[in-house]
């Protein structure tokens, strides 16, 4: 069992972990013209599913945080996947789960109090 930040256990792994609920925006919901060519970006390097299941809030908020930070869209989202992958299916995988929790740590550290 992996060790949260703050000493805690973490039991349910799974609900933090994976959301299986697709999710899509309202027809009358546009993104603002740089967050369109940002997906675009993302789906350049991701391929255009990836845009259809994740919440279209939480996109344009890493959109526009990339765009504040100055740094690549699409290929910092595509380098965060392929390098979880490589970790996890390497001689680290528990490593590698450490690091997925400590992210799902810092995406809601009150959650985790």
């Amino acid at each position: 069992m992996v060790t949260a930040p703050s000493g805690e256990q973490n039991d349910d792994q799974d609900v933090t972990r994976i959301k299986d609920e697709p999710h899509s925006a309202p027809e009358e919901a546009r993104p603002s013209l740089p967050v369109q060519y940002l997906l675009n970006d993302i789906s350049k390097h991701l391929g255009t599913d990836l845009t259809g299941v994740l919440p279209p809030e939480l996109l344009e908020a890493y959109c526009m945080a990339t765009i504040s930070r100055n740094e690549p869209t699409g290929k910092l989202l595509k380098a965060l996947l392929e390098n979880f992958l490589k970790a996890y299916t390497g001689p680290t995988p528990d490593e590698a789960m450490k690091a997925f929790d400590f992210l799902t740590y810092l995406s809601d550290p009150e959650s985790h109090s």
